[in-house]
């Protein structure tokens, strides 16, 4: 029988998005009563510009840039808004400073969307706060621009939307 961590990650949304491997955070929400949406927009690389990326860039740099290519949402790409109608805590972090911690002892499953069985951030929040309803859980969305840590108490909505459907911008 599959965990409930297993079943979420089996749904076919979750297994889509784990699929591709590039994607923006574009929109974070907290609205009241703790609910939380997150809005992403998948990614890819513009091969047709590899190695254009050379204005204005310092000598020692212009090696490195050489082969790069510009990283650029898709416009056919999926947007994903995931709901969780009630949250514990978020952390938003920025990709490079939160891609350098110590996370040899995080158990983990999942690509893009990871559901953690072992994390510093469920024991930061067992540590460091109380008073909640249930058992925490915990999600981590990798993207290319934050990483973001979710605790939660029942897993979140995951749907693939239109642009149009985006949540606006203040």
């Amino acid at each position: 029988m599959l965990s409930e961590a297993e079943q979420f990650l089996s749904r076919p949304e979750v297994v889509s998005l784990n699929k591709s491997k590039l994607y923006y955070a574009t929109k974070i929400c907290t609205f009241s009563f703790n609910k939380l949406e997150i809005e992403i927009e998948e990614a890819y690389v513009n091969e047709s510009k590899r190695g254009q990326i050379s204005t204005g860039i310092n000598p020692e740099l212009r090696r490195l840039y050489a082969s790069a290519a510009p990283i650029l949402v898709n416009p056919m790409g999926k947007y994903i808004r995931l709901n969780w109608k009630l949250y514990a805590a978020y952390c938003v972090t920025e990709e490079l400073v939160g891609s350098c911690g110590h996370h040899a002892e995080e158990q983990f499953k999942g690509s893009v969307l990871r559901v953690y069985e072992k994390s510093n951030f469920l024991i930061h929040l067992g540590r460091d706060t109380g008073g909640h309803t249930g058992d925490l859980k915990h999600i981590k969305l990798i993207t290319l621009n934050h990483l973001i840590d979710i605790a939660f108490y029942d897993w979140p909505e995951v749907v693939q939307i239109s642009p149009e459907e985006q949540l606006p911008v203040f």
